[in-house]
C-alpha cells in the first residue's frame, strides 16, 4: 500500500505467514458477486472509516477480526497493473481477492453495509511512464479493471499509483474519469478513490484527480519519517518538532490547493518504526549504519500483544508530535532503541483532524497491524460517534386523532444532526425531513397502542439507532353502562349512580346534568371522576338526569337519561 517501505511489507508478510493460510490452499472462485445498492449502505460512524486490507493480512483469522461494525469501506490490496495495462493475475493480491476467503470477506462486508474496493497498484517511475504513456495500455487496464470490479461485486476501485511522473498526471486523471464512468454504468454508486502523497505535489495530483471525478482522495499521511530518518520520531507527526512536514501542514497544503475537504480521507498508520539511537532522549539521533546495527525496522503494534514489551522498556508520549514511544537499552547490542508508533492515546488527536477539518473521514494502513491490542477501535468509535436518540415522546397520549406531535431529543455526536425520518411500523419510512425537536405526524388508523419509530441522520450521513415512542389511539367513545336513582328521604336528596366502560383508553370521568320538568338543563357536575352525585331537591319535583362519560382520549359518550318516579 501507499508510501510504505518494501522492507516493511516483506517483514510483515513474514510475521503473519504463520497465521495466514497458504496461497495454494485458496482456490479461485468463479461465481460473480453483487455490489451494494444505496439502500444497503450502512453508516454507523459519523464519518467514513476506510481501511486497506493487504493480501498478507488475509488468512483464516481475518473475517473474525475485521470490524465490520465500524468500517465503512474496505480496500482489498491489491492487484498489480502490468506495463501493458493487463492485470497481474499471478500476483498474491489477485489470488487472494479471487479466493474463497476473499469471497467470504466481500459477502460479509456487504451483509453489514460496508463497501468493498479493489486496489489496483503500479509502483516505480519507469513502469508508470510506460503504462501512462500508452493510450492502448490504459484502455486495456480500464476494461480489465471494470470487468474485475463487476465480477467480484466490488463497490469501487482504489488507484494506488506511486512514483508517477508529473508529465503523466493528465493521463492519470483521464483514467480516473474513464474508469469512474464505466464503473457507474454497472453500479450507480461505484466510487473511485486515489491514493496521494502528503506533500504539495500530492495535493496538486489530488486536485487534478478530484476535478476528473475522483470520489475520494486517500492521503497517505505517514512515512514522514522512514527507516533512514535522522533524528528519529513519529512517522505521522501531528506537528513536527523540527518544523518539517506534518499532518497539520499537509492538510493546510491540500486546502491551499483547493482539494475538496469533503472528498479527503486522512490516512493514518497502524505501524511505526524502531531505530537504534545514540541515547534515550526524545527525537534522538539514529545510530549510523556504519555501527553495524542497521537502519530502522517497521514496528507493528500487534507484536506487543504477542511478545510484550522489551525488557526494561519505558513507554511515554511525545507531547509535540503526539506519538507513543517505547525506549529501552539492549545490553547484547550495547545500544539504545526507540520505537515510535500510534497507540490509541496518540491516535485520538490525529483522527480528530478529520472532524475539525471537515474531511470525509479517516483511512487506515493497514487493517490487522493492530489486532490483539485493545483501544484502537474504541478510540475510532469515540472520535466518530453517530448521533444518538435520547428520547421519543408522542403527544397527546392517549389521543382521539391520528394527528400527533413527535418530540425527539438527541445527542448529536461528531457532527450536527440534519435529518430525521419516521415510521409507524419500523419498516416503511417517510422521506428524510429536516430534523426538528418537535414534528407533526400521523399514526396508523387502527385503535390501540400505536408506536412511532424515529431515526436521525447527521451531516456526515451517520444514522442513529431506531428508537420508538408510542401513543394510544382511541376513536371510539365510551359507553355509559348503568344509571340508577335512589331517594335518600332523610337527607331530602337524590343519589345518582352511574358507570361507563371504555376498552381502549379507559374512562376519564363524567358530566352530570339535570332538569326540572321541561325546564332548561342545569349542570350538576361539569366533570367528575366520582361514580355518584347528589341533588337535594323536594320529592314533588319531577327531575330528569343526564350522564355522559369521557374517555382518556377525549371522546364523549352519548348521554344516558333517567327520570325520577
Amino acid at each position: 500500500m501507499p508510501t510504505r517501505t518494501r522492507a516493511a511489507i516483506v517483514l510483515f508478510a513474514l510475521l503473519v505467514a504463520v497465521t495466514a493460510s497458504p496461497l495454494a490452499a485458496r482456490p479461485v472462485v468463479a461465481a460473480d458477486l453483487t455490489p451494494l445498492t444505496a439502500g444497503h449502505l450502512s453508516r454507523r460512524m459519523s464519518g467514513e472509516i476506510f481501511g486497506y486490507l493487504p493480501y498478507w493480512s488475509i488468512g483464516s483469522w481475518t473475517d473474525d477480526y475485521l470490524h465490520y461494525d465500524a468500517l465503512t469501506d474496505i480496500a482489498i490490496f491489491g492487484v498489480g497493473i502490468k506495463k501493458s495495462g493487463h492485470l497481474d493475475t499471478a500476483s498474491p493480491g489477485y489470488i487472494d481477492l479471487m479466493s474463497a476467503t476473499g469471497t467470504q470477506i466481500i459477502e460479509h462486508a456487504h451483509a453489514r453495509g460496508v463497501r468493498i474496493h479493489i486496489t489496483f497498484q503500479s509502483f516505480g517511475s519507469d513502469r508508470n511512464t510506460a503504462l501512462f504513456g500508452s493510450p492502448t495500455a490504459l484502455a486495456t487496464f480500464v476494461a480489465e479493471a471494470r470487468a474485475l470490479i463487476r465480477q467480484r461485486g466490488a463497490d469501487g476501485a482504489n488507484l494506488d499509483i506511486e512514483s508517477l511522473p508529473s508529465a503523466n498526471w493528465p493521463a492519470f486523471a483521464g483514467v480516473v474519469s474513464s474508469l469512474r464512468g464505466k464503473a457507474r454504468k454497472d453500479n450507480p454508486i461505484a466510487r473511485i478513490t486515489v491514493a496521494t502523497y502528503p506533500s504539495a505535489a500530492g495535493a496538486k495530483l489530488a486536485k487534478m484527480a478530484t476535478d476528473a471525478g475522483a470520489d475520494r482522495v486517500f492521503i497517505m499521511a505517514y512515512n514522514y519519517r522512514t527507516a533512514l530518518a535522522n533524528p528519529v520520531g513519529s512517522t505521522d507527526p501531528l506537528l513536527r518538532a523540527d518544523g518539517g512536514l506534518s499532518l497539520t501542514t499537509t492538510l493546510d497544503s491540500y486546502a491551499s490547493h483547493a482539494v475538496p475537504a469533503g472528498r479527503i480521507l486522512l490516512g493514518l498508520p497502524f505501524y511505526g518504526f524502531t531505530w537504534p539511537t545514540v541515547d534515550e532522549s526524545l527525537n534522538a539521533d539514529r545510530r549510523p549504519v556504519s555501527d553495524g546495527l542497521g537502519d530502522g525496522d517497521a514496528f507493528f503494534p500487534y507484536r506487543l500483544a504477542q511478545d510484550g514489551l522489551p525488557t526494561g522498556a519505558i513507554v511515554d508520549h511525545d507531547p509535540v508530535e503526539r506519538t507513543a514511544r517505547i525506549t529501552w537499552y539492549d545490553e547484547a547490542k550495547a545500544s539504545w532503541y526507540q520505537s515510535y508508533y500510534d497507540d490509541p492515546q496518540s491516535l485520538a488527536p490525529k483522527a480528530k483532524l478529520a472532524i475539525s477539518h471537515g474531511l470525509a473521514g479517516m483511512g487506515i494502513w493497514a487493517l490487522g497491524y493492530e489486532r490483539g491490542v485493545p483501544g484502537y477501535w474504541e478510540t475510532i468509535a469515540a472520535t466518530f460517534p453517530a448521533p444518538k436518540i435520547l428520547s421519543v415522546k408522542v403527544s397527546p397520549n392517549p389521543t382521539d386523532s391520528r394527528s400527533v406531535t413527535v418530540k425527539t431529543t438527541w445527542d448529536a455526536g461528531a457532527h450536527a444532526v440534519t435529518k430525521m425520518r419516521l415510521s409507524n411500523d419500523g419498516s416503511t419510512w417517510s422521506d428524510w425531513r429536516t430534523a426538528a425537536a418537535s414534528t407533526p405526524w400521523k399514526v396508523s388508523s387502527t385503535n390501540g397502542t400505536r408506536p412511532v419509530y424515529v431515526q436521525i441522520r447527521d451531516a456526515a450521513l451517520a444514522r442513529s439507532a431506531v428508537v420508538a415512542g408510542k401513543t394510544v389511539l382511541d376513536t371510539v367513545a365510551p359507553t355509559v353502562t348503568s344509571l340508577t336513582l335512589v331517594r335518600q328521604g332523610t337527607k331530602h336528596r337524590w343519589k345518582i349512580s352511574y358507570l361507563a366502560s371504555d376498552a381502549t383508553s379507559g374512562v376519564a370521568g363524567y358530566r352530570v346534568r339535570y332538569r326540572i320538568g321541561s325546564g332548561s338543563w342545569q349542570t350538576l357536575q361539569s366533570f367528575t371522576t366520582s361514580t355518584s352525585a347528589y341533588l337535594k331537591i323536594p320529592r314533588r319535583y319531577a327531575v330528569t338526569f343526564s350522564v355522559k362519560a369521557k374517555d382518556n382520549a377525549g371522546n364523549w359518550s352519548d348521554a344516558r337519561y333517567r327520570r325520577t318516579p
